[in-house]
């Protein structure tokens, strides 16, 4: 069965090559802030960019549903200019729950992930990350997608007592949970910028994940991009630096 499952990633070209260039974390001093999006918000993330680039900064963009050449395009274009893209799955269904719809994670990999790989590969979108949804995985969800996917991210739970993570943790973590950032999480945007300032004199990283960037008024589960230049600023004036997934380093 790991033989037809191995020759079936291959055959979609899901093998991934981890091989985007990593920071030197001995050379970080002052902390690493990592932004992620999901769902598919791209209108959003596109009128992000040029702050994104004022900053000098990169996010992770997560992608639920079809991929087809336009979504695609789009992917791409994220990934020209420094970002992280990976997937959210086809129908934003996590693993822990897939176990009640699909008979094994097999069949779970095969609905939900393998057809957004084929698509990607299609289109010539590298993949390397995977952002759970609902931030439900398990141990054996972790191993079981490890095959594919060089780290993925998740929520509080992996991130205990709302604190930073030290440097040198970060290869060895598979998954990496982040804070919810909206007013359904009640984001406090001074609590915000004190976790980022704390984070940058311990010389950590601070992970968070919502979904849209938007103008004025964001909706429960997103940001505006007030919010978001405020975080964006803050880690400038800390010399903290702000990457994608992709540029995190991975000891496997």
């Amino acid at each position: 069965m790991k033989k037809l499952f191995f020759a079936m990633l291959a055959m979609i070209g899901a093998i991934p090559l981890f091989g985007a260039e990593k920071i030197d974390l001995s050379k970080v001093e002052h902390g690493i802030l990592v932004l992620t999006f999901d769902d598919r918000n791209f209108a959003g993330w596109e009128m992000a960019m040029p702050l994104f680039a004022k900053y000098n900064a990169h996010a992770s963009f997560f992608v639920t549903g079809e991929i087809d050449k336009e979504s695609a395009a789009k992917m791409k274009k994220l990934q020209e200019a420094g970002h992280t893209v990976g997937l959210h799955t086809k129908s934003h269904c996590d693993p822990v729950t897939g176990l009640k719809k699909y008979p094994d994670l097999e069949t779970y990999f095969k609905k939900e992930i393998a057809p957004q790989l084929k698509q990607c590969k299609k289109y010539g979108v590298n993949i390397c990350t995977l952002a759970y949804p609902e931030n439900r995985h398990s141990p054996e969800s972790d191993a079981f997608l490890g095959a594919t996917f060089e780290r993925f991210r998740a929520g509080t739970k992996d991130k205990p007592n709302d604190a930073g993570i030290a440097l040198s943790e970060v290869p060895q973590l598979a998954v990496i949970g982040g804070r919810g950032l909206g007013s359904y999480y009640k984001t406090d945007p001074a609590v915000v910028e004190k976790s980022i300032r704390d984070a940058a004199a311990k010389n950590q990283m601070i992970a968070y994940y919502s979904h849209d960037i938007q103008k004025g008024q964001a909706n429960a589960i997103s940001i505006n991009v007030e919010l978001l230049e405020m975080m964006l600023k803050t880690a400038r004036e800390c010399g903290m630096i702000v990457v994608g997934f992709e540029e995190l380093p991975r000891t496997r």
